[in-house]
């Protein structure tokens, strides 16, 4: 009878201890440590068939994980194209269109649609245009045709070139490529029958590299990254008034400086002298933006908006959002992602209202995020939202409610609530 009772209560406290580690792990589902994307990494170049290493071409092979199992059971994941970073609740996929395209709309360049495999041929898009109208809601289409992967790998020639010549597909496709803008027109064109009240599209401007890959080479310095970004592929060359040989020799000399000299050389200021290199980019931008213009022309009742980084920082050299402020009558409003901080240490006067109003930039947009990482306590996003309604900031779009919990759907109405009242 000892024995049993022993049993029985060793039991009852292996149960409780597992229920606590259960509740504990769920509370923090959506947290991932920095150091594991170490590991995530290794997986990853594991996968595409480079081997143990963090960092790809010439470098040494080095160890840099302590948990070799871990990095194999992630390799499992990223080779069934799942996200182990996030998995089982989310996956990895190519992109592609998430309905099913109207293929006699995509007649008019050479690329042709690719539908997502995930979507099959459902058309969840009109199920959705159907669930709201009968609700009396307005539906904005986000359109993000230069991350899809499959584009640059299925058709080189919409890929961009660096200074050096070299094809860079982790920058997505060029948008003055002139296959790509059909491909944007037709799509938008196609879209038409779900009846949206406008398009958001995203980072369709000039040298905005799509991959946020910490580990690119020379991210460590954004500056430098930037320059290695700027394309010189045929389309950009006959955009620009300038000789795009020159400009790319001079900025092969710029990266170089920058590499051996490091924090020595003055690279703003000598950046800022190069008129050529300057010319270059801002003609090939000014081409970016006409042709925005054109498009949006062809859809005057609807709104139009472009989400893109913040680039609001000294450490960078031709900022790309100051470019909206040449296009008239605030036709494309800029959308900033704010999923790079925590919002606890973001002031929206400080970071935003202010140095928009110093360059001019006019009206813009936020996306906000809802969840861990980046809200950490339940009044920060109440706080952000009134704080951002204030100063009328708008439209205000939120990223992650598909993966949050109720509890970050609550804050949200909170929030939203608050702001009204203001």
């Amino acid at each position: 009878m000892l024995l049993l009772g022993i049993h029985r209560d060793a039991r009852a406290c292996l149960l409780i201890v597992t229920a606590l580690y259960l509740c504990h792990s769920w509370y923090f589902r959506h947290y991932i440590n920095d150091d594991a994307y170490i590991s995530f990494r290794y997986a990853k170049n594991l996968v595409d068939g480079h081997g143990l290493r963090f960092n790809l071409g010439d470098h040494v092979p080095v160890e840099g994980y302590s948990n070799f199992l871990w990095v194999l059971i992630a390799a499992v994941f990223e080779g069934l194209r799942l996200d182990p970073a996030r998995a089982p609740h989310t996956f990895v996929t190519e992109g592609g269109w998430h309905f099913p395209p109207d293929l006699g709309s995509y007649q008019s360049g050479s690329v042709r649609p690719r539908a997502a495999r995930w979507a099959g041929k459902q058309d969840l898009l009109g199920k959705l245009r159907d669930h709201v109208g009968r609700r009396d809601v307005k539906l904005v289409f986000r359109v993000d045709l230069r991350a899809l992967t499959s584009l640059p790998e299925h058709e080189p020639h919409l890929r961009p070139r660096n200074a050096w010549g070299d094809d860079n597909p982790a920058a997505g496709i060029c948008p003055l490529n002139a296959d790509a803008r059909e491909l944007l027109r037709d799509t938008l064109a196609d879209l038409l029958r779900y009846e949206p009240a406008g398009f958001q599209l995203v980072d369709w401007m000039v040298d905005l590299a799509v991959s946020r890959d910490p580990g690119r080479q020379f991210s460590w310095n954004p500056l430098l990254r930037q320059l290695l970004d700027i394309c010189f592929c045929p389309a950009c060359r006959q955009a620009a008034d300038v000789d795009p040989d020159r400009a790319a020799r001079s900025l092969r000399v710029h990266a170089e400086r920058m590499i051996t000299a490091g924090d020595e050389y003055d690279a703003i200021g000598q950046l800022n002298a190069d008129e050529t290199l300057r010319a270059y980019v801002e003609a090939r931008r000014r081409d970016a933006l006409a042709w925005l213009e054109r498009l949006a022309a062809s859809h005057e009742q609807r709104a139009w908006s472009m989400l893109m980084d913040r680039w609001f920082d000294a450490d960078h050299w031709i900022e790309p959002e100051t470019a909206f402020a040449n296009l008239p009558d605030d036709l494309f409003r800029p959308v900033f992602r704010l999923l790079s901080s925590p919002l606890g240490d973001i002031d929206l006067q400080r970071d935003f209202v202010q140095p928009a109003s110093e360059r001019q930039l006019g009206s813009f947009g936020l996306l906000l995020p809802t969840w861990y990482p980046f809200v950490r306590q339940a009044g920060e996003l109440v706080r952000t939202v009134s704080a951002a309604t204030q100063a009328g900031i708008a439209p205000l779009d939120f990223a992650g409610l598909e993966e949050a919990p109720g509890e970050a759907i609550d804050r949200l109405r909170q929030a939203v609530r608050f702001a009204r009242r203001g």
